[in-house]
């Protein structure tokens, strides 16, 4: 499973890059492993639509729940399923690997503009951080009830 319209967005945390890219209709693919990376024939494509509020364990638990889908229809219909992959169509992009620079707050930047890069990191494992007088600062965004 690949949360991106494969061959676009072929590598890592395709779910993060979208979300950041202000992408809403996130795509959820299930294809086959194939030797060059995110490569192989596809059985099922769908989307899942998140909204722009959702905190990064959403964001994951959505895509998760909806590749719930596609897996019980490989195995419902297998073997018979192997038979109806298609090769994907168009030209590759790639995603990179996110590093902790990627994580980087603009502390003087308005709170609207880094709403989906703070919603997409993980504040306890890889939290959203910002500099300020030389001392690194970990952001941290939860939801609360008013």
């Amino acid at each position: 499973m690949h949360a991106s319209h494969l061959p676009k967005g072929r590598g890592w945390s395709p779910l993060t890059w979208q979300i950041l890219e202000g992408t809403r209709c996130i795509p959820v693919t299930l294809f086959e492993a194939a030797g060059v990376v995110d490569s192989g024939l596809i059985y099922k494509q769908i989307e899942v639509e998140l909204s722009g509020v959702k905190l990064s364990g959403e964001l994951r638990g959505a895509v998760a729940r909806a590749t719930q889908e596609p897996c019980r229809y490989f195995v419902t219909e297998h073997p018979s399923v192997v038979n109806t992959g298609v090769p994907q169509r168009g030209e590759p992009t790639f995603y990179g690997r996110r590093r902790p620079k990627d994580s980087q707050s603009a502390i003087g930047r308005p709170l609207r503009e880094q709403c989906s890069p703070v919603r997409t990191v993980d504040s306890e494992h890889y939290p959203a951080w910002s500099e300020f007088e030389n001392k690194r600062f970990a952001l941290k965004v939860e939801k609360i009830d008013i």
